[in-house]
């Protein structure tokens, strides 16, 4: 349920140097990606009084800098969806119960891995499913 500092620190040299020899966007957006990530769960987790923890908002600020804008966006959509699906099939089935909390950092791990390696797909599909 904690994200460490130390795993942060580890992979942000990491995530750098993949961005530096694999760019999937502009440094711009690479770093308004990071904001905005870090931004949107920073206010998910100020207005549900903590319900998503310090961790998470900065890894999202980290996977925000390797994705860009548009692929951290979805990234994150992708992550809510299935971690709510999730959430809500456990409590059905009374494997979870309400107020305990579920850990986020394997939605956003399925969620990121969707958006870094079928992300263009996806949005291709979409946009040309509903606005074609």
């Amino acid at each position: 349920m904690i994200v460490p500092n130390k795993v942060l620190l580890f992979f942000l040299p990491i995530f750098l140097l993949e961005r530096l020899f694999i760019p999937l966007t502009s440094w711009s957006d690479s770093l308004m990606g990071g904001g905005i990530a870090f931004f949107l769960l920073f206010l998910i987790a100020f207005l549900s009084r903590g319900g998503l923890g310090e961790g998470d908002i900065k890894l999202y600020g980290l996977i925000g800098i390797v994705l860009g804008v548009k692929l951290v966006l979805l990234s994150l959509f992708l992550s809510i969806l299935i971690g709510g699906t999730v959430s809500i099939g456990a409590l059905l089935m009374k494997k979870a119960k309400v107020g305990v909390p579920i850990p986020f950092v394997p939605f956003i791990f399925i969620g990121t891995t969707a958006a870094y390696f079928h992300g263009n797909e996806l949005i291709d599909w979409y946009v040309s499913t509903y606005f074609y």
